[in-house]
């Protein structure tokens, strides 16, 4: 049960920082296209 619950909330927080991680990349591409545009 504990463990269950571990890895739940260890894999919700890889899928959650994935996410932000993903988020942060697409902008640093917008902001790149944006200086050489």
């Amino acid at each position: 049960s504990l463990s269950l619950s571990l890895s739940l909330s260890l894999s919700l927080s890889l899928s959650l920082s994935r996410a932000i991680i993903q988020e942060v990349g697409d902008r640093a591409i917008f902001a790149t296209e944006l200086v050489e545009a």
